[in-house]
């Protein structure tokens, strides 16, 4: 799967989940609503549930889901360097049998970071869903540190 804040929600709410909250969230932005408490709410009585160890695996989780969709973006611009430079050197030995082949394949395999790029660059969807996930895990996290200072 190309796109990593989708595939890690997925994992997180599971698949069934995942597709409510993304419909709830289309449907608020051809309606141009802002309220997503349904979802919040929906998160926050399923993670009010988990135990600290849980709810700290699952803020790594998404931090480094958030660092490789951030990595992604980031190598981009490095993929597209090495395609121009190596397009321009196999152009360069056009005569050659092996260079028509060879076009083919780092074209192919540039269209396929660009789509993953394209993929993550444009997850409106899945954003909006992180920004409410994590919104949602930083207050059942800070509630439990209160709840925890204030019993000692």
């Amino acid at each position: 799967m190309f796109n990593v804040l989708k595939k890690t929600l997925r994992s997180e709410f599971g698949r069934v989940k995942y597709e409510e909250y993304a419909q709830s969230i289309k449907q608020n932005i051809r309606e141009a609503k802002t309220d997503n408490s349904e979802i919040f709410n929906d998160l926050y009585e399923i993670l009010q549930q988990k135990n600290e160890k849980s709810l700290e695996e699952m803020q790594e989780r998404l931090n480094t889901s958030l660092l490789d969709a951030f990595q992604v973006s980031k190598n981009y611009l490095w993929a597209f360097v090495a395609y121009l430079a190596a397009f321009v050197i196999i152009c360069s030995y056009v005569i050659q049998l092996y260079a028509i082949p060879l076009l083919f394949i780092i074209s192919g395999a540039f269209l396929v970071k660009t789509y993953e790029f394209l993929v993550n660059k444009f997850c409106y969807v899945d954003a909006h869903m992180v920004l409410i996930y994590k919104s949602v895990l930083d207050k059942v996290r800070a509630e439990r540190r209160r709840s925890a200072k204030q019993e000692s």
